[in-house]
């Protein structure tokens, strides 16, 4: 074969060589790219399958945790898996049950029963919030921001309190430490509160709030 044949079948060789290493390459792309989009699904389907479960949630290496709430009754309570502790307080002149759970940050939620459930609960924990997300840690101005109708009860009865009530079955106690003496003493009315009180507990009842001071178990 002469110079040139040769020169054109070597030619050749190499374009089939590079079409086969073309389509190898593109056969393994598309594989790759099929395996990204099936663990992708994957994770998709897992996800939903987690929201249709109703379960708890994994948000990073944490999980969401259940949380105590009126109504709830005894068994129900143990079924949260919190550390608790029964005891026996005296309200009004009765003895009720009181049971203290310790939530995720270390602070108490204070529950306590009547007639086998919990008729309310009290707290310091910025945890356990209202509907719209309320509660320790809040201000008077985002209480009145959220509830305009809402309304500051003082008083003096075995102790200070101010509490803000806004028709719902929440009580947000404020920081009295802040609150000049001259408020509680009945002769300012209204009396005159600044906007950045902060929450320094709530009370979540089973029904619709009635009482000015909220239950408080341990101090």
């Amino acid at each position: 074969m002469s110079k040139t044949g040769s020169t054109k079948v070597l030619g050749v060789g190499i374009a089939i060589a590079l079409i086969s290493c073309q389509i190898r390459a593109g056969s393994e792309s598309s594989g790759a790219a099929d395996q990204i989009l099936d663990t992708q699904n994957e994770a998709s389907r897992a996800a939903r399958a987690s929201r249709e479960a109703g379960g708890l949630q994994k948000i990073g290496p944490q999980r969401i945790m259940p949380k105590p709430q009126p109504g709830m009754s005894h068994d129900q309570l143990l079924a949260l898996n919190r550390p608790i502790q029964a005891r026996s307080v005296r309200l009004e002149g009765d003895e009720y049950q009181a049971l203290d759970l310790i939530l995720d940050d270390g602070m108490v939620a204070e529950c306590l029963m009547i007639d086998g459930k919990v008729e309310r609960i009290s707290t310091r924990s910025s945890l356990l919030r209202d509907e719209k997300n309320l509660g320790v840690g809040s201000h008077l101005s985002d209480l009145r921001g959220a509830y305009p109708s809402g309304d500051v009860i003082v008083g003096d009865e075995e102790g200070r309190y101010a509490n803000f009530i806004n028709g719902s079955n929440v009580v947000f106690e404020l920081d009295t430490t802040v609150i000049g003496i001259d408020c509680f003493d009945g002769q300012r009315d209204p009396c005159e509160l600044g906007s950045e009180i902060a929450v320094r507990s709530v009370v979540f009842h089973a029904g619709r709030a009635s009482l000015e001071k909220p239950f408080y178990g341990t101090d």
